[in-house]
């Protein structure tokens, strides 16, 4: 048998970093595209008066009603939080790209640089994952300004994702390389005929046949 397409050249060893990926990715989006990542037990903010309830996320904040909604555009976001969302949008782009790149590794074997590449980008999204807690010391969340913030259920949901991204990111590891195309058996058969005419003339004919085992 040849190589064929998505017959798990490198085995099973892609559906480790692949899993991890997919509930990295799962535990980032949950974390950051909601408004629980920080509780601010103090709801006014004389920075951010047009912002109250007691939840932000980097897109999203908790309004009195007890809904989410994104920030107005009367309110000035600093650098530090801009920083956040940079790094939470850099997080999901870059982990669909590589789960989808690890999907096709399934079908395609990749080279052990390859790997590599995966795993040094798989690291960098954990560090950029932490990094989102850089919200914490920005504006909004200033203590000087009456509103501190503590850790919520988005940024427990966020730590868990840094968890998994660098599992995701040493799991790649583990792959070995890709096995190349089997080796094709070939049965050769050789038939010699040899014919004596009535004149004593011999005649040799040599038949080769050849077929796949």
């Amino acid at each position: 048998m040849g190589f064929k397409c998505c017959d798990r050249p490198q085995g099973n060893h892609v559906f480790l970093p692949m899993l991890l990926t997919l509930v990295a990715l799962a535990l980032s989006n949950r974390a950051d595209r909601w408004c629980d990542y920080f509780y601010r037990p103090d709801s006014i903010n004389t920075y951010y008066p047009y912002i109250g309830g007691d939840q932000v996320g980097p897109w999203t904040y908790r309004a009195k009603n007890g809904n989410c909604y994104f920030y107005p555009d009367n309110v000035h976001l600093d650098t530090k939080f801009n920083a956040a969302r940079v790094f939470s949008m850099w997080t999901t782009l870059m982990g669909v790209v590589l789960l989808i790149y690890l999907s096709f590794s399934t079908c395609c074997g990749m080279t052990r640089g390859c790997w590599a590449f995966v795993g040094f980008f798989l690291l960098v999204n954990c560090l950029f994952e932490g990094l989102v807690f850089l919200m914490m010391s920005a504006t909004i969340c200033d203590p000087s300004l009456g509103t501190p913030c503590f850790l919520d259920t988005g940024a427990s949901f966020g730590i868990s994702a840094i968890v998994f991204w660098f599992l995701a990111g040493i799991s790649v590891a583990s792959v070995p390389a890709p096995v190349g195309p089997e080796p094709v058996v070939v049965e050769q058969t050789i038939t010699t005929t040899e014919t004596i005419a009535p004149d004593g003339t011999k005649t040799t004919t040599i038949e080769t046949t050849q077929h796949v085992v």
